[in-house]
């Protein structure tokens, strides 16, 4: 779902044990994960075509991972493994008094303390994942502080959206290098190589840090509508259902294309308001659908007509049984 919760931050933050390639991983899970931090039927040649990396590599980096405790996995095929990305869960137990247990409290997904890693900077190929460790830890550092600091700084500043404002650099070299546990030279070399994304500046005869807004912004992906690529914002749940729907499609033998697949995945997001009023999931919904298929073809315009026929039926039989209801209710009022 494209979300980090802070809790693992700050684990790999003071994990002086975890290499690059764990690190990757990591971001990884936490882009495909679902709410629950739970990775379904990844396929290990999805994960070392997007990473670049050996089939032997991914699976010493599973096993590193398990054994430090970030993940846990299962294997329901032979060619898939689950994996849950262990504190990554937005899973709560909330007062409901209504709809609670015994005890009053039901189960809830509540959104907090999570870094967004739907943005430029994340997207798979990017160099953000060509840093090292160090380089990352401080990274996410100034990116989680900044997303704190946003409403205060730009109240203070009067900067744009994206422009976060930290510490004084020195200062702040002084923090790395002591949360870090090396010396100040080699914090300042690790700001050299950061600088695609942050940068020094002066504001109102401060000395301020800030973050690119072209690093941090939404990233686009193209839909087909109507025959015509089109680009648009990438929900932040896309890489999850992306990653869920292709490895579907391949247990299934299903064909696909890149394009109908990102066309499909987008549906996820595109129905979810239309799926609320009808009480449905548009995940599930959409799963229905390319099983629905004549063809062993993944067709988004085909999977889009089926549900939104399927919703308007619904909604036609919803707004009928209505009428009928209301007809009744003023025939028993006529009669009184």
């Amino acid at each position: 779902m494209n979300k980090l919760r802070y809790d693992i931050i700050k684990r790999i933050s003071g994990d002086f044990t975890i290499t690059n390639d764990e690190f990757n991983m990591i971001i990884f899970l936490a882009k495909v994960c679902d709410d629950w931090g739970e990775v379904q039927a990844l396929y290990y040649k999805y994960y070392i075509e997007t990473m670049d990396i050996s089939k032997s590599q991914f699976y010493k980096i599973k096993k590193s991972l398990e054994q430090k405790g970030y993940i846990s996995c299962s294997k329901k095929y032979i060619e898939d493994i689950d994996i849950c990305l262990n504190w990554n869960s937005f899973e709560e137990y909330v007062n409901d008094d209504v709809s609670g247990d015994e005890n009053g409290l039901v189960a809830k997904i509540v959104y907090k303390d999570y870094m967004n890693l739907n943005r430029e900077m994340f997207e798979f190929g990017s160099d953000f994942y060509n840093l090292k460790v160090n380089e990352k830890k401080i990274l996410l550092e100034l990116i989680k502080q900044s997303d704190n600091n946003k409403a205060r700084i730009e109240r203070k500043y009067q900067l744009k959206a994206y422009s976060k404002i930290f510490r004084k650099p020195m200062k702040m070299i002084a923090d790395f290098a002591s949360m870090l546990d090396v010396e100040v030279r080699t914090v300042k070399s690790y700001f050299e190589k950061l600088n695609k994304w942050i940068s020094t500046c002066i504001v109102q005869g401060s000395e301020i840090v800030t973050i690119a807004e072209s690093e941090v912004r939404n990233p686009k992906i193209k839909i087909t509508d109507n025959k015509v690529l089109k680009s648009k914002d990438k929900p932040a749940r896309f890489d999850s259902d992306y990653n869920y729907i292709k490895n579907h499609c391949r247990r299934y033998k299903i064909d696909y294309d890149k394009q109908s697949l990102i066309d499909t995945a987008n549906l996820v997001s595109q129905f979810i308001n239309k799926a609320k009023e009808v009480k449905k999931d548009s995940f599930y919904e959409v799963i229905e659908a390319i099983h629905s298929l004549e063809e062993k073809l993944l067709n988004a315009a085909a999977i889009n007509r089926y549900i939104s026929n399927k919703f308007r039926k619904i909604l036609n039989s919803k707004n009928n049984i209505d009428d009928e209801l209301i007809s009744s209710l003023e025939e028993k009022l006529l009669r009184r």
